[in-house]
């Protein structure tokens, strides 16, 4: 049995953990892993985060409407929003921090007792009018960016909001890191439930990831198995808030600008890559489990996914690959879908 290093901390207003398992002619280091693994995680909220007034998103969101230069990071993280929105249908949406806040998410989550929504005597932002696929892909692209120059224009009165997949980004970064640079053959990094696993060996079993019943979160609704891949989960019933049954919550409808209301409480999406299951996770939410099944089936046929409805029906939309993910039962039985 190889030994393993299990690594935890609190970091971008989540718990972290990563699991190591150590090949068999290295002695163990846990501490200093410890240390590089902090150090990623707390150099990702410092750039990314939306709540430091220093990070350089904060930076860019100062400076709507003019062309600035970014960090490779940023380059790429901003690279890849695009490719989910425009996967997504435009579901996935970076630019909605001003919707976030007018809903009340003005500060980090600990302080969800003070948020309150913001009076407006309309709907700022996205016009719930978009009819067709092509617009709303379109509507969904708040900035330009310009590889070949690393540099990046938001366009007038934009602010973005990369929380939706700078997680998933994060896990999948160092977990590749960690297998091709430092030789793990094998491990987990988990940030707040966006979680990238890899296994070089083909004969050792499968790692078993937990899915949170969310109306009791000590149980688990179901169970997924994999080898190699990714995983993420969204929720409409965790970042909550509101104390009149409001319903307000961290994921916004692009196309109205409020919280989500589409009858899917949590989704969990198995694929490739955190970022792009985070992507779809948060899709389904926002669209509902016959649209989000159709785009998913669209842009990213390889993933499968296990959503609850607000029924707590538990149903499983299958990839075009069966088999590469194990799904079992917990408090909920799963369901394969019709549609």
């Amino acid at each position: 049995m190889p030994a393993e290093s299990r690594i935890t901390l609190r970091a971008m207003n989540t718990d972290i953990t990563a699991i190591l398992r150590w090949p068999d002619d290295r002695t163990p280091d846990t501490p200093a892993y410890h240390s590089l693994v902090s150090r990623w995680f707390r150099d990702v909220e410092a750039r990314f985060s939306r709540f430091l007034p220093g990070s350089e998103l904060c930076a860019l969101n100062r400076t709507a409407g003019s062309w600035q230069f970014v960090s490779p990071m940023m380059e790429e993280v901003l690279s890849l929003a695009l490719e989910c929105s425009r996967q997504t249908g435009g579901a996935f949406h970076p630019g909605l921090l001003r919707q976030l806040q007018r809903e009340g998410y003005r500060r980090s989550f600990e302080h969800a007792y003070t948020f309150r929504p913001a009076e407006a005597s309309g709907q700022a932002g996205i016009k719930p009018d978009m009819g067709s696929h092509a617009a709303a892909v379109a509507q969904a692209v708040p900035f330009e960016l310009d590889g070949r120059m690393g540099a990046v224009r938001l366009a007038p009165s934009s602010e973005l909001d990369l929380g939706g997949i700078v997680k998933g980004w994060a896990a999948d970064r160092l977990a590749g890191w960690l297998r091709r640079r430092h030789g793990f053959p094998s491990g987990i990094v988990n940030a707040g439930g966006d979680l990238s696993v890899w296994q070089e060996d083909k004969d050792a079993p499968s790692s078993t990831i937990a899915i949170e019943d969310p109306w009791d979160t000590v149980r688990d609704a179901a169970r997924l198995s994999l080898k190699h891949g990714a995983a993420a989960t969204s929720s409409t019933l965790k970042r909550r808030w509101g104390e009149d049954g409001s319903g307000l919550h961290h994921l916004i409808d692009p196309l109205t600008g409020r919280s989500a209301a589409s009858g899917v409480v949590q989704a969990t999406v198995a694929g490739a890559e955190a970022a792009e299951c985070e992507a779809w996770s948060k899709t389904f939410c926002i669209c509902g489990l016959e649209e989000g099944a159709s785009r998913m089936k669209l842009g990213a046929p390889g993933c499968e996914a296990a959503v609850i409805t607000d029924k707590r029906r538990l149903i499983l939309i299958p990839s075009r690959n069966p088999g590469r993910f194990v799904w079992e039962p917990g408090t909920l039985t799963i369901q394969e879908a019709t549609i």
